[in-house]
């Protein structure tokens, strides 16, 4: 897909502390290299910046590069 037609909704759920429990992808994310590459980036992120430590919680957003 050119740039801008390509969206992947992704999730991601995460324990108290912002550490990463689970990624999952929408249908329609491309093939297995970009959401490999996707997952990759995001586990490098943890622990995540969350408001609140003492919950888990998940966050839902569509990637688009």
């Amino acid at each position: 897909p050119g740039t801008g037609s390509f969206r992947c909704h992704v999730r991601i759920d995460y324990q108290a502390g912002g550490l990463i429990h689970e990624i999952s992808f929408g249908l329609g994310c491309g093939n297995a290299v970009v959401v490999d590459s996707i997952r990759r980036a995001i586990w490098k992120t943890q622990p995540l910046p969350v408001k609140d430590k003492n919950q888990p919680g998940s966050l839902d957003f569509d990637f688009v590069p």
